[in-house]
Order: C-alpha cells, then structure tokens, then sequence
C-alpha cells in the first residue's frame, strides 16, 4: 500500500559518535535488538551508543497511523542502505550526518519472492481485566481476499467458529455485550479466479494467535511470544520478569 511504502527510517550520527534511529512505526523490542545488530556491525559502534527514538511525536519521522509494522527484512535493508551512506561520508563530511529512507526507495525496482491471490489481515482488540487478570477479546476485524470463494457467507460463518475456538484455546475470553457492535466483523472478497482449492484453517489460527500476541504485547509492553498467556504470566510481564 501506499501507507506501507511511505514508511521512513532515519539514522543520524552525532560527534560524540551517537546514533539516533527515527523510524516512522514501532516494531517489537526483537527487532530492535536485531536493528541494533546491524549498526554495531555497519558503523563499528557500541551498543550504548544506539538510541532508538520511541514516543516523541516531536521527533517522530511522520507518514501517517501503520496498523502493521514492516516486515523484518525490508526494515533491515533500510536502516543497512541508511548506515552504509553514513559510512561513505563519516570521515568527508561534519557530523552530525544524518540518512533517510523509504520502503518504497528499497523496493522500487525489486520483484517479490512470491506471488499469492489469497491474502488476509485480522485485528484484534483485547482488554487485560484489571481485577482477574483475564484477557477479553473486545472486537475483531478481519478482511480476506481468495482466488475463488464459492460461498462467501459460508465461509463467513466457518471463519467465525475457527477464531472463536482459537480465542478460547489460547486462554482469551470473547465477550458479546448488549448493544455493542458485533464481537467478529469480517469482509470477504471473492476475485472470481481459477486458484488451487485449499483449506484457510490452520491460517486463520495462526492469524488469531498473531493478532492476540500482538496486542497482548502491546498492552503490556513486553514482547508475549508464547499462548496461551495466564494470570500469572501477566504478573511476570508485567514485573517485567523474562518468560522462558
């Protein structure tokens, strides 16, 4: 989308030979780790010399609200292109010296490893309940796209169950309220295309459980890698304790 390929990542170092990362999206604190690899590596710096720019909007690269991050490989390429421009002019030109660029700068020109016509996206809005430490699915968006969909609303209702148990089984609770939007709202598009037949099941749960980790990690601030998620591993990442 044109949202995605606006995303910006810049990197400036200063004379004390301090990087600044300013990206225009949060990734997890994994790819920060992993970003942090990359500089060490690209401009020979230490550790405690990267600073990553994160909740100053004053300082934030601007390209509108990402619902999704960039993918791994693309950021790195980015912020590797930003690093490597830096190292030409290090030692030419004043510091500080600061690189920019975009995800469409990357990948302009670039074909993709791989094609699909089925494709699908699902959000999901959770609540940790303060008193019993619950996890509650509040809402969940979903938009899917299939070469051939021969009953929409079918799947529909197939696609429903499928998060439903998925929510359950990974210890989070779907809670229908009165008077509320529905709990599960999903768009199907039907391309009306010839595409092998295949089963969307083992997709759909593993979409759940991303969305779930995503949020869950999020609202705790702490990267939740394993479900289910249970009272007592809210309290630990909470506490900040690491999860083994």
């Amino acid at each position: 989308s044109d949202l995605h390929t606006a995303s910006k990542i810049s990197v400036t170092l200063d004379a004390n030979n301090e990087v600044t990362v300013n990206t225009s999206y949060y990734p997890s604190q994994k790819t920060f780790s992993l970003w942090r690899s990359v500089i060490i590596e690209e401009l020979a710096l230490e550790k405690e010399t990267i600073i990553f720019v994160a909740n100053d909007t004053s300082q934030m690269v601007d390209s509108g609200p990402e619902v999704l991050s960039l993918d791994v490989e693309r950021s790195v390429a980015m912020l590797t292109h930003c690093c490597q421009a830096i190292k030409r002019k290090q030692f030419q030109e004043p510091l500080p010296i600061s690189e920019a660029v975009t995800a469409k700068m990357i990948t302009s020109g670039i074909e993709p490893l791989f094609c699909s016509k089925n494709w699908g996206c699902i959000i999901l809005q959770l609540e940790v309940n303060t008193v019993t430490l619950e996890v509650e699915a509040r809402q969940l968006w979903g938009r899917f796209t299939f070469s051939n969909a021969y009953d929409k609303e079918l799947l529909k209702t197939k696609f429903k169950h499928i998060i439903n148990s998925t929510l359950h089984e990974i210890n989070i609770i779907p809670r229908y309220r009165k008077g509320a939007p529905p709990l599960i709202e999903l768009e199907i598009e039907n391309l009306e295309q010839e595409a092998f037949p295949s089963s969307a099941t083992s997709a759909i749960k593993a979409m759940v459980m991303a969305a779930a980790s995503a949020a869950l990690s999020q609202a705790l601030q702490a990267d939740v890698t394993a479900m289910p998620v249970t009272a007592s591993d809210i309290i630990k990442y909470i506490g900040g304790e690491d999860e083994d």
